[in-house]
Formats: C-alpha cells, structure tokens, sequence
C-alpha cells in the first residue's frame, strides 16, 4: 500500500491490501487495449459481492473513476459516498480480510484436488 493512504496499485500490493483489513482503493495497472478493465470490473464483482447495496455501488464507483474506466468527473461524487459510508467500509473490509484468513491454503486445495482425482498416466 502507498505509505498508509489506502492506495495499492499491482497484484502483489492488491494482495497485501486485502490481508490488512484496512480500507483500499486498488489502482490497477493499465493494459494495452485496456485489458484492465474487464479484469478490474470482475475483481469488484467478487470482492464488493457481500458489501450491503449503497456501500457496493460506491465502492465499485470510486474504482472505475480512479482508473479511468469513468470520467475524472465521476471521482469526486463516488468519492463523497465512499466516505459517508466509512465505518460501514471499514468493517467490511475487516470481515473480508477475516474471511481470506480463514480459508484453506492453496497447497491444501491443491492436495485435495490430487487425492480425490489422482492423474492416471497410460
């Protein structure tokens, strides 16, 4: 994250942010032929899908504005709403942080998936 402002920008601070609990705005690298763009709108489908309506619509407002998928213009409005809904932001982004940690690693996933169907070489 950009020294505390909620600010992150690639996977791996993408990663980070989302282990802190805190509050993030994710500003994603550009791609060409703006690749980024259905990548980030998938991204927000998932991680805002438990965020109750208000707090959901700014959330995903506020990001669309700040990478440019929506005019400049957009940024200051979605803004203003993000931060009349900051307590409800913060719990949430506590409770998503919380459920990341909870879930299984990778290699345990992995070593299920093997086990349960075990690759037959001919």
């Amino acid at each position: 994250m950009d020294g505390g402002s909620g600010n992150c920008a690639g996977r791996g601070l993408l990663a980070r942010a989302l282990w802190s609990g805190r509050p993030f705005i994710w500003n994603i690298y550009p791609q060409a032929q703006a690749a980024h763009h259905p990548k980030l709108e998938a991204w927000l489908g998932v991680y805002a899908a438990g965020f109750p309506p208000a707090l959901r619509d700014a959330y995903i407002a506020a990001h669309l504005a700040w990478n440019g998928i929506t005019p400049a213009e957009d940024l200051g409005p979605a803004w203003a709403s993000l931060m009349r809904l900051w307590p409800d932001w913060q719990a949430h982004s506590r409770s998503r942080s919380a459920a990341f940690a909870e879930s299984v690693d990778l290699v345990s996933r992995l070593m299920r998936f093997l086990e349960a169907a075990p690759i037959r070489v001919k």
